[in-house]
């Protein structure tokens, strides 16, 4: 049987050479565009409007924000960085799309640039930081008046252009994926669009685990001020990482879940929190119950559960 293929070997099995073509710009109103041109140039028209989102936040915003020192830093993190640097993005790609032809290369500009995106771990992992500094400022009359100007000065709320930023890697992830599959692999342009594909993902996925990691840290952070579980702070360790805390107890639910350590057993608790290490079960009122120690853990329904809420649910671990 022939070898599958891998998921770098698609359906182009013509290994014809490309014979360059005229030289032309993908942003002439009368061009005639292929799919891969198409996304060549959608790769940079929307890196401009993405650059000019940035620049009007500096120069409407961050130029004339009335917000405390610790407030701006809060709020705007490290965008002039990242603008500074889209910024030199947009120039490569202007340039290459102004020159463009059948044989042209746009992967290798993204590619150079790479290790620069881990800039944008930072923002992200601050930006719902951001958004409750804003909210708080907001109730201000000097940061409402600002506010409002610019806002009406630009027609985009500061809301709208904090979060262009965290959508930002996601797009270029989708960009190159059309692009790598509208691009044949016999094109000097495609491997450097693959590799660079490949170096992004591994951002984005390190990025999206950093903002859900950080934002479980919150979680547990908010759940400590709270009096939901008093004895919550007992629990705090230089290794230990939250994971998860089961909802607030509906008051209307005829039969909330609850949670047994063993099935059979006659405890019943309410309140799960997991932690990397540790399965902790709480009482109605907050009250910390049985803890475990897991490397393995496994949720198993019990009784006359269904979607009614009538059963309850066995939590089994292996001890760590």
């Amino acid at each position: 049987a022939a070898a599958a293929l891998s998921s770098d070997e698609d359906d182009d099995a013509d290994h014809t050479p490309i014979e360059p073509g005229p030289t032309f710009s993908l942003l002439a109103k009368d061009a005639k565009l292929t799919n891969r041109d198409r996304i060549a140039k959608e790769l940079y028209t929307s890196e401009a409007r993405y650059v000019e989102g940035l620049m009007l936040m500096q120069h409407e915003y961050i130029a004339k924000s009335v917000l405390k020192p610790d407030e701006n830093r809060h709020v705007f993190g490290n965008v002039k960085v990242i603008c500074e640097f889209n910024k030199t993005l947009l120039k490569d790609l202007r340039t290459r799309v102004g020159e463009w032809n059948n044989v042209q290369k746009i992967g290798d500009v993204l590619l150079q640039l790479v290790p620069y995106f881990k800039m944008y771990e930072q923002y992200i992992q601050n930006h719902d930081k951001a958004v409750s500094v804003l909210q708080d400022a907001k109730k201000r009359k000097d940061v409402q008046r600002w506010l409002t100007a610019s806002e009406e000065s630009v027609r985009l709320s500061l809301a709208s252009l904090l979060i262009t930023p965290v959508q930002r890697i996601p797009r270029y992830v989708l960009l190159l994926r059309d692009l790598k599959r509208n691009t044949r692999r016999v094109h000097p342009d495609y491997a450097t669009i693959r590799d660079a594909l490949r170096k992004i993902e591994v951002i984005a996925k390190d990025v999206n685990a950093n903002m859900r990691g950080h934002a479980a840290q919150q979680q547990f952070y908010e759940l400590q001020k709270s009096d939901r579980f008093p004895q919550l702070r007992s629990l705090v360790a230089s290794h230990r990482k939250f994971i998860a805390v089961s909802a607030p107890r509906d008051a209307k639910a005829k039969a909330p879940p609850e949670v047994c350590v063993h099935a059979g057993s006659s405890a019943r608790y309410p309140n799960v929190i997991l932690f990397n290490d540790l399965l902790v079960l709480a009482a109605e009122n907050g009250d910390l119950g049985d803890r475990i120690s897991v490397d393995v853990m496994w949720l198993q329904q019990t009784g006359g559960g269904g979607g009614g809420g009538g059963g309850s649910t066995a939590a089994a671990a292996a001890a760590a």
